[in-house]
């Protein structure tokens, strides 16, 4: 640029191979960027109807048509080699075949497995853009081992060893330490008048790296399993971004469905990644909220100033809850008033009252 502005003719000179490589990186990056959509949008399609069917075992009509998505993403994992995720597809498909036949009776644990598998499937596709991972470890995840933080051990000090003679001295104490206190015995009387004494005894002090080892280990997955977690995270963000831009499309134009599908699809993908992460309550009130836009486009009823409410308050809900997750300060919330307000709207009359437009 600098040798144009001074007036100087250029010939054309070949790019370099860090340039063609570089073009060639980002290209791959947007293919892989775009079939990844491609594969999360069938999979929104396949999860709402099992959802359904989950939630109301007659409605096993609706799985017969879930071979063309099916057919849609093993086409798409095919392209990009992914024999294991196929493997997994195929054995969710018959599943899915076999129970929409519907002259079975339904075992609960199996559907608990295939929304599973489907979640696994979901997180696997979104991971590929970070670096190619196995749909094992998010099928599996208990069996990926989790790093623990280094921990600064005390210097414990040499305990002799204790002759066999006084093995029992070391047993049975006869008086308690220094500054421990003794909890009382207690005679407890049973039916046959025996009597039975019971010797409470003080826990011994656990060190705080004791308590530190104790504390991961009995840790819930999602607390361990970090890389899930900032995988929703990242996607939960995103997905909120895009209800606040439809919610603020849809208060303009009301009679524009696509805004309502959007907004739907984005609680849909939150409940899904939510239950993925162990997030059961972020999971339910997801589910809540999309169970309410799910009856407002079922029966086609006009968008209200009372469901836009709605809707915004559970995007400054989700936006806290995310943000609370984030920064660690725990994964519990009470979203007991917005489950609430999302249950009457769903379970009230049609609305005569339109929002303004």
């Amino acid at each position: 640029l600098e040798a144009l502005a001074r007036g100087e003719e250029l010939g054309a000179a070949a790019p370099s191979a860090a340039s063609v490589e570089s073009a060639r990186k980002q290209q791959e990056k947007e293919a892989l960027a775009q079939l990844s959509h491609e594969i999360l949008s069938s999979l929104a399609t396949i999860e709402q109807s099992l959802d359904d069917f989950f939630r109301d075992h007659a409605k096993h009509a609706p799985l017969e048509t879930l071979s063309a998505p099916l057919h849609q993403i093993e086409g798409a994992l095919t392209i990009l080699g992914e024999t294991e995720a196929i493997s997994l597809l195929r054995r969710a498909g018959e599943t899915i075949a076999r129970l929409a036949k519907g002259d079975a009776p339904v075992d609960d644990a199996e559907l608990v497995e295939l929304a599973h598998q489907f979640s696994a499937l979901g997180f696997f596709i979104q991971s590929l853009q970070y670096g190619r991972t196995s749909v094992s470890h998010y099928l599996h995840p208990e069996t990926v081992a989790a790093p623990l933080a280094d921990i600064e051990l005390p210097d414990l000090p040499e305990i002799p060893p204790v002759h066999p003679a006084r093995e029992q001295e070391f047993l049975a104490p006869s008086a308690p330490p220094d500054g421990v206190e003794v909890f009382p015995t207690f005679d407890i009387e049973t039916g046959e008048e025996a009597e039975i004494e019971v010797t409470l005894e003080p826990p011994l002090p656990v060190s705080p790296a004791a308590a530190e080892v104790r504390r991961l280990v009995e840790a819930p997955q999602e607390e361990l399993d970090a890389e899930l977690l900032c995988i929703f995270i990242e996607e939960a963000r995103e997905v909120l971004e895009s209800v606040d831009t439809r919610l603020r499309q849809l208060r303009t134009e009301p009679d524009n469905r696509a805004n309502l599908t959007d907004i739907r699809r984005g609680f849909h993908t939150l409940k899904g990644s939510g239950r993925m992460v162990g997030l059961g309550d972020l999971g339910e009130a997801a589910w809540g909220m999309e169970q309410t836009l799910n009856r407002w486009l079922q029966l086609e009823w006009q968008v209200t100033p009372a469901l836009l409410q709605l809707i915004d308050d559970a995007h400054r809900e989700f936006l806290a809850w995310v943000a609370q997750i984030e920064s660690k300060a725990g994964y519990q919330r009470d979203a007991t008033a917005l489950l609430a307000e999302a249950q009457r709207l769903r379970d009230s009359a049609p609305p005569a009252e339109s929002a303004p437009g």
